[in-house]
Formats: structure tokens, sequence, C-alpha cells
């Protein structure tokens, strides 16, 4: 018995000398010695612990103060891993009253050097303040001496006015071997919280209440101009969520998502009721109805619409003379678009308000867009702003005015509507820029109705190709490629290259597409965006054809087959987003070479998808000295559910495989 006593004893003594200390400051050895996440070996970095606490402080004269404290420490095994050295805080910045703060930075970076902990601390010229729009700042600071296999640890604490809770993530897109969460909440506030429902990892959270005495200063008055301070005992409770969650696995990356952050398992808060201690009650729970009433109402927002006299005078002399509502439409937007540049912030409400924007001829989206909808109305178009959630910003599962961070213009006419958004050069009519064709947005009309409308993109984006070639004696390739496009595709286009020469066009062309010489490029329409992109240009391609004995072996599609399938995955859990749909044509003639005929061609298919979501047609047939190859692969939506991904696959892989298929030519 006394042996065993002695074993109990010596093993809970090794096991408080090897737990681990998440004390500030603590780091040990074998953390700085790790060089993989032994569960998640692809990791570049692992949280290894994160604490955050949530609590409400009474405080004289400004009542609950929320406070939100933060500690993590991460460890970084490569130079991959070196983003997350970099701390970023959204701030709100209202009045003074309204003001959040960030306090108590303390920040260190561990490195293991010669055996011995080195440790680096952050100072205060490395903390810096941004800007980000009249309403929110942020805090940015990066770590020091940053290195393979160190550790970097920070701490921080945010006091806010505001009772609301944002979300709070418990995943991250690297591992996190511990998370602790406190939240507590004095009984007088009412919150919903749920999981993100589409999360694919759901931890367990517990719930309890904890009593609290608070001391209570009050300010009483005693005469004219005295007062006294008196204090009192409050006792109430507290609503207290803990989650205490090991080994949480990374969020999943995958190709084409439209917002990872829409997976990401966080919790979400719904700021409810208030019931005061003599318990009577305010309702803050809402609907996008009232939500969208508030923001009209705002200064920021609806009234700007009003304003008219800056730009009657313009405006007039712009669309003097013309009937067409349509063509008034077109002038105003380019009128618009070239009179005010975006800033390159969002927002629904205005940064520099609509009359300072066309004057100085800057502005957010919403100085633009509101200014557009304006002019719209004032030419006579039923013109009315939508509210948009960007890509960026999620889809929101509470009605909320921080559920909107954008908003467009839209038109309304018998044959349909019109979206546009004038802060983006390149967009045009129902071709908005892609951050923001997010699902949803919701109209506001003049007379203060509002619903929600469609905002993905009916109308495929084409790409199309004409190929004409021939094989060359010595086997290389010499022709011609003509390309059509429309639409987002155009758009996409007009973005990417829009400084660039056409040196620096045909490098573009000739990287990673074998051995290639580009000459003779032509591009039309870059600059006026209401027709297509046209591109012509002449090339010569060599060791594209496999010989063998008397035989030719050639993908006809030469470098337009794809490298890399990006569904290679047998399952998948978040939906694959195309942004918008589009339709890829090919048309291609190959005139054969002399001594050679067709021994065998690639088998001609119509694949069709269920329920007319695309379909792909490969044709290919021997028309005298030439070959003629059509190929269409068409898809009508913009979304694939992750529950039709197999589907989806097997579609996608015949049109890859089908594409990169040889034809043979054999010697006569």
């Amino acid at each position: 018995m006394k042996n065993l006593t002695i074993v109990i004893l010596l093993f809970f003594t090794f096991q408080i000398a090897t737990a681990q200390n998440y004390k500030f400051g603590k780091i040990s050895k074998d953390e700085l010695k790790e060089t993989t996440n032994s569960l998640y070996q692809e990791a570049h970095a692992t949280v290894l612990y994160k604490n955050q606490n949530i609590s409400y402080d009474y405080r004289f004269e400004e009542g609950f103060v929320q406070i939100n404290e933060i500690h993590e420490r991460i460890k970084i095994y490569d130079k991959e891993g070196f983003d997350w050295a970099t701390v970023h805080v959204k701030l709100y910045n209202g009045s003074n009253s309204l003001n959040e703060k960030i306090v108590g930075i303390k920040a260190n970076t561990y490195n293991l050097v010669k055996g011995k902990i080195k440790i680096d601390k952050l100072s205060k010229q490395e903390i810096f303040n941004e800007e980000e729009n009249k309403y929110w700042r942020s805090k940015k600071f990066t770590m020091p001496n940053i290195k393979e296999g160190c550790i970097i640890e920070y701490k921080y604490k945010i006091e806010t006015p505001f009772i609301s809770i944002d979300d709070i993530d418990l995943q991250y897109t690297i591992p996190i071997k511990k998370l602790d969460l406190n939240v507590s909440i004095p009984e007088y506030f009412y919150f919903t919280k749920s999981l993100n429902p589409r999360a694919a990892y759901i931890p367990k959270l517990t719930d309890t209440k904890v009593n609290k005495t608070e001391q209570i200063k009050s300010r009483e008055e005693t005469g004219l101009v005295r007062t006294s301070i008196s204090t009192s005992d409050v006792k109430y409770y507290e609503n207290v969520t803990l989650a205490n969650l090991s080994n949480i696995p990374p969020l999943k990356e995958e190709r084409f998502v439209d917002n990872l952050d829409n997976y990401r398992t966080k919790l979400l808060w719904e700021y409810a009721m208030y019931k005061s201690p003599s318990g009577k009650v305010k309702n803050y729970s809402t609907n996008w109805k009232q939500v969208t009433e508030t923001i009209n109402k705002n200064g920021d927002f609806g009234p700007q619409m009003d304003k008219t006299n800056y730009f009657v005078e313009d405006i007039n002399s712009l669309v003097n003379g013309i009937s067409n509502p349509l063509k008034k439409a077109a002038l105003i937007f380019e009128f618009v678009k070239a009179k005010v540049k975006w800033n390159g912030f969002i927002g629904y409400s205005i940064e520099n308000g609509v009359r300072k924007a066309y004057r100085e001829g800057v502005g957010n989206t919403a100085d633009i867009n509101l200014m557009l909808t304006s002019m719209l109305r004032y030419a006579g178009l039923n013109a009315n702003p939508v509210l948009v959630s960007t890509k960026n910003n999620g889809i929101p599962l509470f009605p909320s005015t921080s559920g909107f961070n954008y908003v467009i213009s839209l038109i309304e006419t018998p044959e349909g509507t019109i979206l546009l958004d004038a802060s983006e050069n390149y967009s045009s009519p129902n071709v908005l820029p892609k951050r923001a064709l997010n699902w949803q947005g919701r109209i506001i009309r003049k007379d203060g109705s509002s619903n929600w409308i469609n905002l993905l993109p009916k109308k495929a984006s084409i790409d199309f190709k004409s190929i004409n070639y021939k094989i060359n004696e010595d086997l290389t390739i010499s022709g011609k490629i003509r390309k059509r496009l429309t639409s987002h595709n155009a758009l996409s286009y007009r973005k990417e290259f829009k400084n660039f020469n056409n040196k620096e066009h045909i490098e573009h062309l000739e990287k990673d597409n074998g051995e290639i010489i580009v000459s003779s490029l032509k591009i039309e329409n870059e600059a006026d965006i209401s027709k297509p992109i046209l591109m012509s240009y002449e090339f010569k391609l060599d060791n594209n054809i496999e010989s063998i004995g008397d035989k030719l072996y050639l993908s006809p599609l030469l470098f337009f087959t794809y490298d890399d399938n990006p569904f290679k995955e047998e399952t998948r859990d978040y939906p694959i987003d195309f942004v918008y749909p589009y339709l890829d044509k090919y048309m291609v003639n190959i005139m054969l070479p002399e001594g050679y005929e067709v021994e065998a061609l690639p088998e001609n298919i119509n694949y069709k998808l269920p329920e007319d979501e695309g379909n792909y047609s490969y044709l290919i047939k021997k028309n005298g000295n030439y070959l003629q190859l059509s190929i269409v692969f068409n898809y009508t939506n913009s979304l694939v559910l992750s529950s039709r991904y197999q589907t989806f696959r097997a579609f996608f892989n015949s049109y890859i495989e089908k594409a990169s298929e040889k034809i043979v030519l054999k010697k006569i």
C-alpha cells in the first residue's frame, strides 16, 4: 500500500511537472523544439493556446462596459506560417462616447538560440494605427524577429461601450491545441446564441449561472449645485458560457469557395432584450425590414439621395434632348464613373458626403452609388439603392445593420431590373464586380418599402476561342487564335491587364504554355465596356507533337487543356462558387500535314446534366484535308452545392479528360 501511494504521488508530480503552463511568458523548450503538429503535419503553424474572456464591468457614470480579453500563443513551423505573426484588431471609431479602445498590448517572440530561450518584446513603436474609414480604425502590429520554429505570444484587452457581442471564432485555418472561452453576461442583457450551422466541426459548450455582487455608485442632488455620491451593493447573476476545447481541427481550405469564413466554427450572438432591475423590458431583437428602415433614415444614407442641387446643371446638360430612359441611364452611369473615383473603401454609409465627393472627385462606394441613384431619379428613372453584404463580409445569419457593408443602385423597368455599381470602372449594366455578387441584396424604394432581390447573374459569361493551325513538315505548329470575352470575363480581363503594354501581354500569353512564340497581337475594345474584349494573335509552337514510329499524337486544343484538375477530392464539404454562369466554346480547324492520314479520332459525346444545369459537347470530324473540332462547356449555375458535388465532379472530369485526348495520325 505504501509503495502504491509513492507511485501515485510520483505520477501526479510528473503530471504537474509536464503539464502545459499557459501563463503569459511561460514557454517551454519542448514547444520551441516542435517541428510539426503531430495530428496535422501539413500545418504551417499551430495555435498552442487561445484564451478569450468576455465580461461586463460596471463603471460609475458609464454603466456596463464590455471587456474582451484575448491571449494567444502560436507556434510557427515554416515561412508559410509567417502571416500569423501579423495581428490586426478592428475597432469602432464613432463619437467620443462610442469609441472602442484597445489597452494592455503585450507581445513577445520566442526563439531557441544555442539551447536557451531568447525573448524579443514588441515595442510601442511597432504598433500602428490604420484608419479604414470614418467609422472604423485598426491596431496593427507584426511580431519582431520571426523565424522558422519560433513562438509568438500576445495579449490585449478591448473595451467597448456596446453591449452586443461580435461573433467568436472557435476555429482557424490552422489547428488549435487548446482553447478556453468564458463569456459572462449580466442577467439584464438577454442574448440568443447559436453555433454556425454551416460549420462541419461542432464543439461542446457549457452554460451555467454565477451569482455576483456589484458595488454601484450613484449621484444624488442635495441642493442647487451640490451633489453627493452614494454607494450600494447590487446582487445579480451572470449567464456564463464556457468552452474548454482541445485539438480543434483546422478549417479545411477548398478551391472555389465564396468565403471560407461562412463555414468556420463560430459562436453567433444576437442581443435580443434588456430587462432593467425594476423589470422594465426593451426589445432589441429585430427583422430585416426594421434594419432596412433604420439604415434608410440615417443621415449618411437616405437623405443623401435627396440632395440634387450640386449636379442639376451638369445632368441637365448631359441628357438634354434624350428621351430614351435607358440611354439616359447609360450616360449618367458612365458620367459618375468618370467624375468620381473610388477610394478603395466600402460601406453603405457615405464617407465624404455626396456633395464633397462630387466636388473633389473621390469617394467610397456609398458616396458614389447613392449619388448615382439620386441622379437617375432626377432624370426620371425608377432607381433605388440596394444594400449588399460583400463576399468578404459573408452571409449574415441574424438581422443587423452590420449584416450589410455595401450599396449599389438598381433601375426597375417594364422589361426587368438593371443593377449598377459605378465604383467599379470596368463594370457595366448587370455586370457587377465579384465583391458584390453575394446571393441577394435588399432594395430600398423611395417610399421606404424594401424587399430582397437576387444578385446572382443569370446570363452566362462567354469565353470563345477560334483556333486555326497547321502542322508543318518539321512537326512545328503555326496558326492564329481569335478570342472573345463577354460580361464578367471581360470585366476580369480589363481589371487584370489594364496596365499591360503589348510586350507584357505577349509575355503573359507565352508564359507556361510550352515552346510558343506569339506575334501580331491585337486587342480591341479594352476601353469600350459596352463591347466584348476581342483578341487575336499568331503563334508558332514547337515540341507539342509526339512522334512514335510512323505515327503522330496530338492534343487538338494544344496549350488550352487543363494541367491540373481542381476537383480531385472524392468528397467536398463546401459549395463550389463559380461567381457567375459561364460558357466556354472552342472552334478548332487543323490542316493535316502532307503524307499523313487520320488513324484515330476521339469519340464524339454530348453530356448533359440533370435539370438543365449544364452540358458539354465534343464533336470532331474530318473534312477534306482538315480536322474540324467544336467543344462547348456550359454551366448555367454559379453555385454547386456540396450535395451535387459527385455529379458535377464526374461532369467536369469528363470535360478535362476529353479535352486532353489525342488525335492519331499515321504516315501514308
